[in-house]
């Protein structure tokens, strides 16, 4: 989802939009709220986060931000909502940011050092490096440790309606207590044959 709140904004938004807006924002956002940023927390095991790509095109550096810092200190940005991120403390108003402070908590440090960026932080997902559903009009799936999404193109096997969720090989092979699952459950997953030819392996959760 890539929201632009500017009044410039190509959209137009009226009351109900608005209010459909800030109610997925703050479902999305859970315990952890709309009103205050997550800084404080530390690296917080599994919160909202958003991608804003004008503080990485300012800056070169990928910023991630909380939801409180998205609707106050970014509103005017263009920004990438990612879902969740796991072990995750918001960049809003440190080195990644060239003209925001921090409406919240205007001290931190400049970096944060064990935050993880993949490519969800350009807009790309799966193994074939593209964005979300833009190329294809698939369903995705979800890794449940890196939180990556997979194009349903991507990956072989059947699945009934509700199963999203997966754990990639990348994420499977840093668990060899997974291995003996994978063998006996394991989907043998491929990306397009055109992007890698390498044969990915999922598990489905059952």
């Amino acid at each position: 989802l890539k929201i632009n709140m500017t009044d410039n904004c190509n959209e137009t938004f009226n009351i109900n939009d608005l209010i459909q807006f800030y109610d997925d924002v703050e479902q999305l956002a859970g315990a952890h709220g709309i009103s205050n940023c997550t800084y404080p927390l530390g690296y917080v095991k599994r919160q909202a986060i958003y991608s804003c790509i004008t503080c990485w095109e300012k800056s070169g550096s990928f910023c991630g931000i909380c939801t409180a810092c998205y609707l106050t200190c970014h509103n005017t940005h263009d920004a990438l909502q990612l879902y969740t991120k796991r072990n995750f403390r918001c960049d809003c108003g440190n080195s990644t940011n060239k003209d925001v402070c921090c409406s919240f908590v205007p001290e931190k440090d400049p970096v944060n050092e064990k935050n993880i960026y993949g490519h969800n932080f350009e807009g790309k997902y799966c193994y074939c490096n593209e964005k979300s559903n833009e190329t294809m009009e698939d369903d995705m799936f979800t890794c449940i440790f890196c939180e990556d999404w997979f194009h349903e193109g991507h990956i072989t096997g059947s699945y009934e309606d509700g199963d999203n969720e997966l754990i990639c090989k990348g994420c499977a092979a840093k668990r060899p207590f997974l291995a003996f699952y994978i063998e006996k459950y394991g989907v043998m997953e491929k990306t397009d044959e055109d992007k890698k030819s390498e044969t990915k392996v999922f598990l489905r959760l059952h």
